[in-house]
């Protein structure tokens, strides 16, 4: 995941929020630090609910905005991961 963030994105660090499937704390603090994205990426969904599977990044977002970090007009990145290889990113504004 980590190649294909950086051979998609010259700069991560040009988007406010990322909000990755969330499997593991473990994953999403290894892909923070590896990416330089610190506090950009919102991984506070699995150690509150576990694995959300295909919810995690709705449940995400929706937490994100609840606590004010997530505001109209952040640019955004999705990050969905599947079993497997399958991997997406999907970037905006919210």
């Amino acid at each position: 995941m980590v190649r294909f963030v950086t051979e998609t994105y010259e700069d991560p660090l040009k988007f406010d929020l990322w909000f990755p499937h969330a499997a593991s704390a473990r994953l999403c603090a290894v892909a923070a630090r590896s990416l330089g994205l610190g506090e950009r990426l919102y991984s506070r969904v699995f150690p509150r609910y576990g694995n959300l599977v295909s919810a995690s990044i709705p449940a995400a977002m929706a937490m994100a905005e609840q606590e004010g970090i997530l505001v109209r007009g952040d640019r955004i990145v999705l990050s969905p991961a599947s079993a497997g290889m399958s991997l997406a990113l999907i970037s905006g504004q919210y």
